[in-house]
C-alpha cells in the first residue's frame, strides 16, 4: 500500500513537471532566442561573426543582469539601453547573441559591452572587404567576380 502511494506521488511530481516545461513562456523564450539568433544575427556571434555551426551561441544581456538588480533602488527595474532612454533588463535592444568564446570572456565585470556592430561599421567592413578582393585580383577578373559573388551569399 505504502509503495504505491510513492509511485502516486512520482507521476504527480513527472506530470506537474511535464506540465510545466511546455508552457507559454518556454515557448516565448525559445521563438524570442529563434528570432534574435537567425533574424537578428544572422546565425552568428555580433562580435566576433563565428557561424553557429562552429561554435554554440549564447544569448548575452548588455547590461548584465547582476548589475540590473546592484541598481535595483536607483534604476527601478530597468537598465540604460539605446538614446539613454531605460529598458527592461529582457528587452530585444540590451540583449545580444555571441559564441561561447566572446561571452565567456565578457563575464560580469561591473561594466558592459555592446559588441553589436553598427550599420556604418558594416559597411565600411564591406568596403574594406571589397577593396582587398580587388587589389588580389587585379590581374584575374574572372576570379573577382567568383569571390565576390561567393562573399555575397555570405551577408
Amino acid at each position: 500500500m505504502k509503495q504505491s502511494n510513492q509511485v502516486k506521488e512520482l507521476i504527480d511530481i513527472c506530470d506537474k513537471k511535464i506540465t510545466t516545461f511546455y508552457s507559454p513562456k518556454k515557448v516565448r523564450e525559445a521563438s524570442r532566442r529563434f528570432k534574435l539568433i537567425e533574424e537578428r544575427a544572422k546565425g552568428r556571434c555580433e562580435a566576433c561573426g563565428v557561424l553557429a555551426r562552429i561554435k554554440p551561441l549564447h544569448l548575452d544581456h548588455i547590461v548584465p543582469k547582476a548589475v540590473a538588480a546592484r541598481n535595483r533602488g536607483k534604476w527601478h527595474g530597468k537598465v540604460p539601453g539605446p538614446n539613454n532612454r531605460m529598458i527592461d533588463v529582457d528587452d530585444f535592444d540590451n540583449l545580444q547573441i555571441l559564441c561561447e568564446t566572446c561571452n565567456t570572456g565578457k563575464r560580469d565585470q561591473g561594466l558592459w559591452h555592446d559588441f553589436r556592430p553598427s550599420k556604418q561599421s558594416l559597411v565600411d567592413a564591406m568596403k574594406g572587404l571589397i577593396r582587398t578582393v580587388n587589389e588580389i585580383t587585379k590581374d584575374q577578373p574572372n576570379q573577382r567576380f567568383e569571390i565576390l559573388n561567393k562573399l555575397k551569399d555570405c551577408f
